[in-house]
């Protein structure tokens, strides 16, 4: 029996066990013989299916090398924070309250807020300072820490203070931003925020040129 199946408007045969007359025929006609069906089903993932099995081969290999990338980001961040001279390359930005109290040390400027004024002075992080904020910094893992925390008005107890904190260490820069109304939410991102958050204000407040500013007439109800 001849089975004749249409592709692409050629005509195959996919069963074996034709001859003779039906052969010769068949060789006429310029068809094609298959002699299995496993061999037509070849046939079919050699044109259609199989250029779509190569596009998803390919977005496969894509997808795993772009997660090997991420991870690898992931794993040289935290390879660079190892190396114990990075301190000396540490900048900072400290924020509180959007600026009542502001920080950077890359202009080593430090501005406190008054209610008609806001007065600056000059202020240096020594090299001990660096190594003690790096040190807590990598700790914290902070370039795995989410860039903000923010919960509006949930849990809020008036006032609230805001936080900004940006690190920067040679090339890898993050700033973390957190709004201050109630708590952050995940105990362990809020336990590596405040090791961060609590070490810079210390070192910060702590220092006699800051200690020496009148301290600010702004009243929050």
């Amino acid at each position: 029996m001849l089975i004749k199946v249409h592709k692409f408007g050629e005509l195959i045969f996919t069963l074996s066990g034709y001859q003779g007359a039906e052969w010769n025929r068949a060789k006429r006609e310029g068809r094609r013989e298959k002699r299995c069906i496993g061999e037509y089903i070849y046939g079919l993932c050699s044109h259609k299916k199989k250029k779509k099995m190569r596009h998803l081969f390919i977005l496969t290999v894509l997808l795993l090398l772009f997660s090997c990338k991420e991870h690898k980001k992931r794993n040289d961040n935290l390879y660079k924070l190892k190396d114990s001279l990075n301190y000396s390359n540490l900048q900072i930005i400290y924020s509180y309250n959007e600026n009542d109290y502001y920080f950077s040390s890359f202009d080593s400027t430090f501005s406190q807020r008054y209610v008609h004024e806001t007065k600056s002075i000059k202020l240096f992080l020594s090299v001990e300072d660096k190594r003690k904020i790096y040190q807590v910094v990598k700790s914290a893992d902070i370039f795995n820490l989410p860039d903000t925390f923010v919960n509006g008005f949930e849990n809020c107890i008036l006032p609230c203070f805001s936080k900004s904190i940006t690190v920067q260490i040679r090339r890898l820069k993050k700033k973390i931003y957190f709004d201050g109304y109630g708590n952050i939410k995940d105990k362990d991102e809020s336990k590596r925020f405040y090791m961060i958050h609590d070490t810079i204000s210390s070192i910060i407040f702590k220092k006699e040129e800051v200690k020496k500013m009148p301290q600010s007439d702004i009243i929050y109800m």
